[in-house]
């Protein structure tokens, strides 16, 4: 026997006793991660920080949670039998077709469109009932953030009910999750705001380029204090040339938003200050999972006294003419069956700018015109189709604006 083959089964042991030990090294890894961030967090940082696979990662974080109790029976629905064939829940709103209770809330625009104005306004709602507010701030700052409260018609005296954290420590583990809960505890049922969704992310460490890191803040903080009873709002910024129109308009990862139950997109139509008053307008092209949100809100901003307050109007009804442009094309192009897409509308829809086609799809859905063109959700988008038999009262003055 030579010696080269003597040596081979110890060759062979000593590479199985190197893997055996890597994978030991892996398994304490695993473990040590998954006690401060969780299951989820844990397998998300074996991927983005250490490089692992998605199945190794996954397979790790099974082994190391293996012989701990993790409490999965306490998640199940005791009494599912007795809520099957029950009606849906009533939905009811804090901020009247734009902020539902208790659910989970992201608002993305371009940078000074009225963003934290709006959601100041629901703030201001909120404290009116005696409902308390959480606000982790990290863009006003404490210098700017009294004055704001105040230009909405924050009251002083509403000060007991409106809890505000400048420049608070983060991340995306269970421990942070504790310490807003034990907040939650102190003030149940509380509005829960998070300006903004990027310093968030960037406190967590977190890539909101990345669709598997952005959804980790979600499950370990947003989603565990919606099941506690908070309501959420998180702003978030679009690019300065993007388009707010929802999910798809926040900046980064276009899963960002995925896990809220309502995603809206704000746009400034017109432009306001202290001195000037104008209009923003709100549009949810993504989520709205109860389903009793309006397509397309308005509101004026400011009152020209030096003061941002926000007020509903009725959304600007664009020329008559793109309209029956769109009323056309979905009537000759669409059926319930076979609906049709924003895309497909735009390049059936001769002579009329993309934006006055969004604008007349938007107002032909909302609750005025919404006989005469449905939206159902089919393959993860809005689609669109002419109801024939609702067009008989369909009154449209003409023109050919666009």
């Amino acid at each position: 026997m030579s010696a080269a083959t003597e040596t081979r089964p110890r060759g062979i042991e000593l590479i199985a006793e190197k893997k055996a030990e890597q994978g030991a090294g892996q398994i304490d890894l695993a473990r040590e991660l998954l006690a401060e961030h969780g299951p989820e967090g844990a397998r998300a940082r074996l991927q983005v920080t250490h490089g692992l696979p998605q199945g190794l990662a996954g397979a790790l974080v099974t082994l190391a949670s293996s012989g701990e109790r993790l409490g999965i029976a306490g998640s199940m629905i005791e009494d599912i039998g007795e809520l099957i064939g029950q009606p849906a829940p009533d939905a009811t709103f804090l901020f009247e077709d734009v902020i539902y209770d208790g659910q989970f809330h992201w608002i993305a625009g371009q940078p000074k469109s009225g963003k934290t104005a709006l959601t100041m306004e629901a703030a201001r709602l909120a404290v009116e009932r005696g409902q308390h507010v959480i606000w982790f701030d990290w863009e006003n700052g404490k210098r700017r953030l009294p004055w704001r409260f105040g230009s909405v018609g924050i009251e002083p005296e509403a000060a007991e009910f409106l809890h505000v954290f400048t420049s608070a420590p983060h991340s995306a583990t269970p421990a942070c999750l504790a310490e807003i809960v034990a907040l939650l505890d102190q003030w149940p049922e509380a509005l829960i705001v998070f300006d903004s969704a990027s310093k968030v992310y960037s406190l967590c460490g977190i890539n909101e380029n990345a669709p598997g890191e952005t959804t980790l803040w979600s499950a370990t903080v947003a989603l565990p204090l919606i099941e506690r009873g908070a309501t959420i709002i998180v702003i978030d910024h679009t690019g300065r040339n993007g388009k707010a129109d929802g999910v798809h308009s926040a900046r980064g990862s276009s899963g960002k938003a995925a896990d809220a139950d309502v995603s809206w997109g704000l746009k400034k139509v017109d432009p306001f200050d202290r001195a000037t008053v104008g209009r923003i307008k709100l549009e949810h092209h993504g989520a709205d999972r109860d389903g009793h949100l309006p397509p397309l809100v308005e509101f004026e901003m400011g009152d020209g006294q030096g003061n941002l307050t926000v007020r509903r109007v009725e959304p600007e009804r664009r020329s008559d003419g793109v309209r029956l442009k769109v009323i056309k094309t979905l009537r000759e192009h669409s059926t319930p069956d076979e609906p049709v897409s924003t895309n497909q509308v735009r390049k059936l829809t001769a002579g009329a700018r993309n934006q006055a086609i969004d604008d007349a799809l938007a107002e032909l859905t909302d609750g005025h015109l919404s006989a005469y063109c449905a939206a159902p959700r089919k393959g993860g988008g809005v689609h669109y189709w002419f109801d024939a038999s609702k067009e008989e009262g369909l009154e449209l003055t003409g023109g050919e604006g666009a």
